[in-house]
């Protein structure tokens, strides 16, 4: 059973949190498997270990699904949402076990309950399954007006989940799509705008919560592909009016619209709607978690954009400081160390020659840029930041051995990598930045040589650029006013 690991995890986090299995339901050799596969997990690295030494015996399986099923969901963990959707899949599973055993009379009375609860929760599997059932009972009893009750909220349920499978599936396929090329093909581009049009033909009487979610996702690929986002922000805003407005408990639902919001209202620079969206939805999320760092890497980048480094900065000690954050995954870390990075950065061109060099080493720049992943590995990604920050840094130093060990290097890269139209800007800023080093540091030569590159960057805007988020984490027009102050400066 290769998810025996996954069944381990969830008794433990679920059910036991550090206890041993109870000796009155499990007997002494179905405990003593339970500890010695325990074990393995526990002792090697995350899937290291061999999978034919995770035998669980059947017995012992089923009283661990037993106890999951029987679990009771804490109400300072998990909302009243989610609290209610476990009951009713709990009771739905019961009911139709009543059934399938002979007592109808019984199951109904369970359904009843399924159904009451399920319409309340917008729960369209528990409606559909119950409603099929209590219509039918109804009509055997005479009742044939509640029986037609019961069959148009079943007939309903069923045009409600039939889209949301529709939204699924046009997820999956980009998904699937993306996975495989790793960037938006005009394949992918004529899918997404395909399924955008599909899905959003749909009325909004008949979109699910589950709706929202997949279509949330198949709309940021489609305007993603097509640059266009303010019309992004438009349509996250309208689908966060939407979720407010017909399914106001799914507080998760609210969360997903409202981080998504956040990172495509830096990318317009709408910094007014996102300073009133994060005040709603930093209270809103658990704090320590995924979403809580999600939510603090995007205020990073806003006071980078803002230009507010030293609040920067702070926020990256704050999250330094958590004992989750070596436990990120890799690109989240390298996301946050990389907005602290251009933040530092930026503070020491603005202190000036006499201080900046001082900023640098109270921070072991240098240190963490030797640990930064080759260049290489990511052609057209997060690591242009990484290559125009380290020129940053360089020449910040005036490290003139430092900046001619990679000048072929970003050459090479400029012209294998950087031709595209989403990478114009940081073409341009990249060829600005190796002035610096080629004219000896001499601004007036360094403005003149560069001259050309700074038009072209200032003939293609920020909010005119097709780059992705990541990349430009500071404006290039702003850096580079930096860098010439700094260079004219003593």
């Amino acid at each position: 059973m290769r998810t025996v690991p996954d069944l381990i995890f969830a008794v433990e986090n679920l059910i036991l949190k550090g206890e041993p299995l109870d000796d009155q339901m499990f007997n002494e050799e179905e405990r003593s498997n339970y500890q010695k596969i325990k074990n393995i997990i526990g002792s090697d690295k995350p899937r290291g270990y061999d999978s034919r030494n995770l035998k669980i015996k059947n017995s012992l399986k089923e009283k661990l699904l037993r106890l999951i099923f029987n679990f009771i969901p804490n109400k300072s963990k998990y909302t009243v949402l989610q609290r209610n959707v476990i009951e009713i899949v709990k009771n739905t599973a019961i009911a139709n076990l009543l059934k399938g055993l002979g007592y109808p009379k019984l199951s109904l009375s369970v359904y009843d309950s399924v159904y009451r609860k399920s319409k309340k929760y917008n729960h369209q599997e528990g409606v559909i399954v119950s409603s099929r059932s209590l219509f039918y009972g109804e009509a055997n009893k005479g009742n044939i007006k509640q029986a037609h009750k019961y069959y148009s909220d079943c007939i309903q349920s069923l045009k409600l989940i039939e889209n949301e499978i529709l939204a699924e599936w046009c997820e999956a396929e980009l998904r699937s799509h993306f996975i495989k090329t790793k960037e938006i093909t005009s394949e992918l581009k004529e899918i997404a705008a395909q399924h955008f049009l599909t899905l959003n033909n749909v009325e909004n009487r008949f979109r699910s919560r589950k709706f929202l979610r997949n279509i949330n996702t198949v709309g940021i690929i489609h305007f993603e592909s097509e640059h266009k986002y303010v019309e992004l922000c438009d349509f996250l805003k309208n689908n966060l009016n939407n979720a407010e407005n017909h399914f106001a408990d799914d507080a998760s639902l609210h969360i997903i619209l409202r981080l998504y919001s956040l990172n495509y209202l830096l990318r317009i620079k709408d910094f007014l709607s996102f300073q009133e969206i994060y005040k709603v939805l930093l209270p809103s999320v658990v704090p320590k978690s995924y979403q809580w760092f999600r939510i603090h890497e995007l205020s990073m980048l806003y006071h980078l954009r803002k230009g507010q480094y030293k609040e920067c900065i702070e926020i990256f000690d704050l999250l330094k400081k958590q004992v989750r954050f070596k436990s990120l995954n890799e690109d989240m870390q390298n996301r946050i160390e990389l907005n602290w990075l251009y933040a530092v950065i930026s503070k020491a061109l603005k202190a000036g020659k006499s201080d900046a060099k001082n900023i640098l080493s109270e921070v072991k720049l240098g240190k963490y840029l030797n640990s930064i992943p080759d260049f290489y590995k990511d052609k057209k990604g997060m690591n242009i930041a990484i290559i125009i920050v380290q020129l940053l840094y360089y020449i910040i130093l005036k490290d003139l051995d430092q900046l001619d060990a990679r000048f072929e290097a970003i050459e090479k890269y400029l012209s294998r990598y950087m031709k595209s139209d989403p990478l114009y800007r940081s073409q341009c800023f990249v060829k600005m930045l190796l002035q610096v080093p080629k004219q000896n540091f001499h601004p007036v030569a360094i403005e003149r040589h560069a001259d050309r590159y700074y038009w072209n960057l200032k003939s293609m805007p920020f909010l005119e650029s097709h780059h992705p988020n990541e990349i430009e984490l500071t404006e290039y027009d702003v850096l580079w006013d930096e860098i010439m102050h700094f260079l004219k400066g003593r």
